[in-house]
């Protein structure tokens, strides 16, 4: 029999826009004909949205605690491992009463990344020269992504930035404006810094990942890499790239990153060169 039963007046009866919870863990499910105006609470930013507390009685946890213990957790186990009920667990406490204060995982995530980037101190006011405030901007950033090798692979499935994120990004944007570019010019300058270090952190996060499912340490990952290479370049089918390694015995991640942020800032200081000769010619017609 179809939902749509006539009324008294022989008009069809509108099926109703449902939203139903699926649970702590799978947020809101549409259920019905399409209306924005039936869109749950669930799509605002979790910290757009006022705490929740327990009725009639003291909280025993709060956001803040939730979230700290969620970051150690996904530090000592990786973030497939959490989950709210391990989380529970960690905290001695009920499952639900997490949901108070943290409706489901996906809140909890938006959270956890935001609480990371909060944790670095941010200098005020910066040097004003834009190559130095860049280069400390990127390090900072480096900084927390290497700290939580979750957090790289995290981020790209994230839509929002958060207020801590949004600090930080703000502190840098003020700081390029001292160079009288155009709006769109100093956030593609930031943009671009950012790529580069979340780009770096993404490959050294994968690589520790999977030197983590191999069951290898550094110096191991490191012997099985020369010995794979040794034998590839053997057969002499390769002659620059037996050149490369022969120069090059270790591998040294850090002095790779200052290479390419050198590369990205020297990029930057020509473009922002011809912004400024473009600008001189503008002001001069």
């Amino acid at each position: 029999m179809s939902e749509d039963r006539p009324d008294h007046e022989g008009q069809p009866v509108e099926k109703k826009s449902v939203w139903r919870h699926q649970g702590p863990t799978h947020g809101w499910k549409h259920h019905g004909p399409a209306n924005p105006k039936h869109q749950p609470s669930r799509r605002e930013p979790i910290w757009m949205r006022p705490t929740r507390q327990p009725q009639g009685k003291r909280p025993s946890l709060s956001r803040e605690q939730i979230v700290r213990a969620a970051i150690e957790l996904a530090d000592a186990e990786g973030l497939e491992e959490l989950s709210m009920r391990r989380l529970a667990t960690k905290l001695g406490a009920g499952a639900m009463s997490l949901y108070w204060h943290i409706p489901n995982k996906e809140d909890l995530l938006d959270l956890m990344l935001d609480a990371a980037f909060g944790e670095m101190t941010l200098p005020e006011p910066l040097s004003g020269a834009w190559r130095a405030d860049l280069r400390l901007f990127a390090h900072m950033m480096l900084g927390v992504l290497r700290r939580h090798t979750w957090l790289p692979s995290l981020l790209s499935s994230r839509l929002l930035p958060g207020p801590n994120t949004l600090l930080y990004v703000e502190l840098f944007l003020a700081d390029l404006d001292s160079l009288g570019l155009d709006e769109n010019t100093i956030a593609d300058i930031l943009s671009t810094v950012d790529a580069y270090v979340d780009g770096f952190a993404q490959r050294e996060a994968a690589a520790a990942e999977s030197r983590r499912q191999a069951g290898m340490t550094e110096a191991e990952w490191q012997a099985a890499l020369a010995a794979y290479f040794q034998q590839v370049i053997s057969g002499g089918q390769y002659p620059m790239l037996a050149r490369i390694i022969a120069a090059n015995t270790e591998i040294n991640a850090n002095a790779n990153f200052e290479f390419g942020l050198a590369c990205v800032l020297d990029g930057i200081a020509v473009r922002i060169a011809a912004a400024r000769r473009q600008r001189d010619e503008q002001i001069r017609e």
